[in-house]
């Protein structure tokens, strides 16, 4: 198994510059393929070249004595969603197909972009292999994953989107504003959808989350499984969305190769609150409240 992880990066040591260097001097020993796709990040005495292109670097497998020279690399990376809340937007690719899970926005800080009301990711990569773009995925309909999707179909064909009934609903409305970005084909999940291309299977298992109606993604690759869990929490209060733990036990034996897990509040113990405790609290302050009531929603 051979699976290329390209992550974004702004800063790297001397040090991270020769152990990739020395990566990529095993890798095309073994494989010719294996250090074309390092796709024109050069190495110099420490010195990263050629940065001005904002997708990142192709960080070779450190598994790379596994590496097979008959097949093709599997190649997994983000255009954004990498250490900051928001523009949520993955890529796994192999030969000729490319799949896109999630396609967000970040809301623009008025401190650093002042007028700025929102940032997407950088498309210049598939401009540059509009061919191989198979579909999107949308695994929830918030707006650090569907924020930037009217912006990617003025800039790419994307044949077909997939996402549950909310996204479209949600895709349809936004579009109204965007009178020149067209939905090629839309494909509602359903929790028993399975999906094939030439390289690709796909299937959805429902995760619970803030909002209703969210996936995670299983992608059976010729390298591997990629899973990627979108955003999720475990609610068990919760008996109208909750996470499908068979569907996940079953992918598991699969075996899963690379996790593409959401890490936000990772870092906190215990578990987070139930939002029955949220609904309980507005019921507290609507029945108190002398007058009129006035509710918002965010993102």
């Amino acid at each position: 198994m051979y699976l290329t992880i390209k992550q974004q990066v702004k800063h790297l040591s001397k040090e991270d510059y020769k152990s990739i260097k020395e990566l990529c001097h095993i890798a095309k020993n073994l494989s010719n393929q294996a250090i074309y796709n390092v796709r024109q990040y050069y190495f110099n005495e420490g010195e990263y070249l050629n940065y001005e292109k904002n997708y990142a670097l192709l960080k070779l497998s450190e598994n790379y004595k596994m590496l097979n020279s008959n097949k093709k690399p599997t190649i997994v990376f983000a255009l954004g969603g990498i250490e900051e809340i928001g523009k949520n937007m993955y890529i796994v690719e192999y030969d000729d197909e490319l799949w896109i899970i999630d396609c967000g926005h970040k809301f623009g800080d008025e401190n650093e972009l002042p007028g700025v009301n929102s940032v997407i990711c950088p498309f210049d990569y598939l401009v540059e292999n509009q061919n191989k773009i198979k579909g999107l995925i949308v695994t929830h309909a918030h707006e650090d994953h569907i924020g930037g999707i009217p912006y990617l179909l003025k800039t790419v064909k994307v044949p077909v989107i997939y996402g549950s009934l909310l996204v479209k609903n949600i895709l349809q409305r936004k579009l109204k504003e965007h009178p020149d970005a067209k939905i090629e084909k839309f494909v509602e999940l359903q929790d028993d959808l399975k999906v094939e291309s030439k390289h690709f299977k796909i299937d959805f298992f429902r995760v619970c989350h803030s909002i209703p109606l969210c996936y995670g993604v299983c992608l059976q690759t010729p390298n591997g499984n990629v899973v990627t869990c979108g955003d999720f929490r475990f609610d068990f209060s919760n008996k109208m969305e909750q996470t499908d733990i068979h569907k996940i036990c079953e992918i598991a034996k699969r075996g899963v190769d690379l996790l593409l897990c959401e890490t936000t509040n990772a870092e906190a113990q215990g578990f987070s609150t139930s939002e029955k405790y949220v609904l309980d609290e507005i019921r507290r302050q609507i029945t108190k409240a002398p007058g009129r009531v006035f509710i918002t929603t965010f993102s």
